[in-house]
């Protein structure tokens, strides 16, 4: 969950910015802004279930092509000590950094149709089962993998009354 609300709504306040975009065969393609380091997005506000978020500012702080798992272990610990969120992959797929779990950071992996079955990728997302290490066993071509780490700034949070 980033900024406090489901990925859906993320997703309808970034498609009013015109952040997807409809390729020639009907497919949705996020258009990977901010792309260039130091352009942001910005969404006006955001509704979670505890408070209203406006003026949120999603800012790309760094990119880095990442050789191995060690290494990024240590640059997604750095990260998150300092509240950025990466997200990585290769040039025609990224995942999302969601989260910790037994001593390696996971990643959610959108696209179930490349694994054994949906039901067991989305079991595996859940379950938080894909590791640092699975994610350069299936997605690093030898190059290592870009690493986009984005600082998220929200002003004037106002929490709801209940």
């Amino acid at each position: 969950m980033m900024l406090n609300t489901n990925a859906a709504f993320l997703a309808s306040e970034l498609s009013k910015q015109g952040y997807f975009d409809r390729d020639d065969q009907g497919m949705v393609w996020d258009q990977n802004k901010p792309f260039l380091v130091g352009d942001s997005i910005n969404i006006p506000f955001i509704i979670s279930h505890s408070k209203i978020v406006n003026n949120i500012k999603i800012q790309l702080f760094k990119k880095e092509i990442i050789k191995n798992p060690i290494e990024a272990e240590k640059e997604i610990h750095t990260a998150h000590r300092k509240g950025y969120h990466i997200i990585c992959g290769n040039s025609f797929h990224s995942l999302l950094t969601a989260g910790h779990k037994d001593k390696s950071y996971f990643f959610w992996d959108p696209d179930t149709s490349n694994h054994e079955s949906e039901t067991e990728a989305i079991r595996k997302n859940l379950n938080g089962e894909y590791n640092t290490f699975w994610l350069f066993d299936n997605y690093d071509e030898g190059k290592g993998l870009d690493f986009w780490t984005y600082r998220i700034k929200a002003h004037n949070e106002v929490i709801q009354p209940g």
